[in-house]
This record gives C-alpha cells, sequence and structure tokens, in this order.
C-alpha cells in the first residue's frame, strides 16, 4: 500500500512538471537604441536577448545584454492576449528622457506586463508635468 501511494505521488509530480518542460525555448532578440530601465536598473543601449522562464507560473522574464553577463530578472504579469498574433516587441513607457520596459510580446499573440518601478511610478504621479510617449521596439524571434 505504502509504495502503491509513492508511486501515485511521484506520478503526480512528473504529471506537474511535463508541461513546463515541453514548451520550447523562445527567445526574442531587440535591438534597444536608447537607455532604459527594467525593474531598478538602467540598461544602456544595445543588443538584447529576452526569454520567459519556464519556472512557477511562467511570468518571469530574462532580459539579457547579448554578449555580457549584464542581466535583469524581471516579474510579470500575463497580459491581455493578442489574438491577431501580432509582432514580437518590445513596449517603453517614456517620460521626457526617462524610459522603462512595460511590456514583451513573444510574436505568437501571448504578452506580458512588467510591475512598474518605484521611478515610473513617481514620474507616472506627476504626469501634469511629463508627457507620455509609448515606444515600441521590434524583437527578433529565435526558437
Amino acid at each position: 500500500m505504502k509504495k502503491q501511494v509513492l508511486a501515485v505521488a511521484a506520478l503526480a509530480v512528473v504529471a506537474a512538471f511535463a508541461p513546463t518542460t515541453s514548451h520550447a525555448q523562445t527567445t526574442t532578440k531587440a535591438e534597444v537604441p536608447f537607455a532604459f530601465q527594467a525593474g531598478d536598473r538602467t540598461m544602456a543601449p544595445g543588443k538584447y536577448e529576452i526569454r520567459r522562464l519556464q519556472i512557477g507560473n511562467g511570468n518571469e522574464q530574462l532580459i539579457q545584454e547579448s554578449g555580457t553577463t549584464n542581466r535583469m530578472y524581471l516579474s510579470a504579469k500575463f497580459a491581455e492576449q493578442d489574438l491577431s498574433g501580432g509582432e514580437a516587441r518590445l513596449v517603453f513607457h517614456c517620460y521626457n528622457h526617462d524610459c522603462f520596459l512595460a511590456q514583451v510580446w513573444n510574436g505568437y499573440g501571448l504578452g506580458w506586463t512588467l510591475f512598474e518601478s518605484s521611478r515610473e511610478k513617481e514620474l507616472a504621479q506627476n504626469s501634469a508635468n511629463i508627457q507620455l510617449a509609448v515606444v515600441t521596439v521590434p524583437l527578433t524571434r529565435k526558437a
């Protein structure tokens, strides 16, 4: 009886992880021509790779400057699905000269909205003096 319980428990654990390991890892690449903030870190202009991490609920995003170890792990929430499929893209919120990574879209109709940093929240509250521009940077998909 004890062996049967352990076997069922082991099977349940394997079944719980099977969906996350069966998905292909998709990396998207972008060249961002301006400095921006990702989370609470300022990232320099350059080429970046972005991928969704297959851990937890799958809402963690990793953004890494190509060819370097400069990386940032970002928490996000699933955005409303783009039924048209849409293009892979990064969406930035820019307040005057301060730009913040706001969304990541994978090109398969799925997107994630990043949580606002304390600096972006501060600028958004003072929006009477600051204009918001939404800037979109196309991504290249690579499976």
